[in-house]
C-alpha cells in the first residue's frame, strides 16, 4: 500500500474514490465510480484491533424500521441515527434482523462506525426465522455469501451474523462450559 493512503479509522474515516472504466477498443463503454477505504480489523484474544491498535467496541442495536415510517426510512433519518450514535460516543452499531441498506453503510463508512451486519434468518431456501446454524450450517453457506456480496466495498463492516439465534447458541453453549 501506498505512504499516500490514509487508514479509514473510526476517529478518521478516510474514504476513497475509484472509478472502475470498461473499455472496448480503446474506448470507455461504461465507468462507474465506488467510494473504498483501507483498514485492518482483527479480532485478538485480547479484543478488538482497528489499523494494530486496540479499540473498545460501543454501540447500539439499530432496527430496521422507525416510528411512523415503517421500513420506508428516509436517508436523513438514517444518517441522524448515525450522528446521534457517534455523538454519545457510540463507534458500533449491530444492525438487527435484516442486512444494513447500501445507504446505511454509506452512511457509516462517512461518519467512522464499525459495523455487525445481520440476517434475520428468513433464507433463500425456506429457512424459517430464528433456523439454527449450528444444527444447519448448510444455512449459514447460504446466507453468508449475500451479506457478503452487499457489503464487500464498505470498510465500515468487519462482522457477519447469519442469525442472531446461531450466535445467541454459540454463546450459551460456551459459557456453559
Amino acid at each position: 500500500m501506498s505512504a499516500d493512503v490514509e487508514l479509514w479509522s473510526i476517529a478518521q474515516p478516510a474514504l476513497y474514490t475509484v472509478t472502475i472504466k470498461l473499455t472496448a477498443a480503446g474506448a470507455v463503454v461504461d465507468a462507474v465510480n465506488t467510494t473504498v477505504g483501507f483498514r485492518s480489523a482483527n479480532f485478538t484474544a485480547e479484543g478488538f484491533e482497528l489499523n494494530g491498535e486496540a479499540v473498545k467496541l460501543r454501540g447500539f442495536c439499530d432496527h430496521p424500521v422507525f416510528v411512523g415510517v415503517g421500513m420506508a426510512v428516509p436517508d436523513r433519518l438514517k444518517l441522524f441515527r448515525a450522528q446521534t450514535l457517534r455523538s454519545v460516543g457510540g463507534n458500533a452499531r449491530r444492525m438487527s434482523h435484516a442486512p444494513a441498506t447500501p445507504e446505511m453503510l454509506d452512511i457509516y463508512d462517512r461518519l467512522g462506525v464499525m459495523v455487525l451486519d445481520e440476517n434475520r434468518g428468513d433464507g433463500p431456501n425456506g429457512y424459517p426465522f430464528g433456523a439454527v446454524v449450528n444444527e444447519d450450517p448448510s444455512w449459514a453457506r447460504c446466507v453468508l455469501p449475500s451479506l457478503l456480496h452487499a457489503s464487500h466495498v464498505n470498510v465500515c463492516v468487519r462482522m457477519y451474523c447469519p442469525s442472531l439465534t446461531a450466535v445467541m447458541v454459540v454463546v450459551v453453549r460456551s459459557s456453559a462450559h
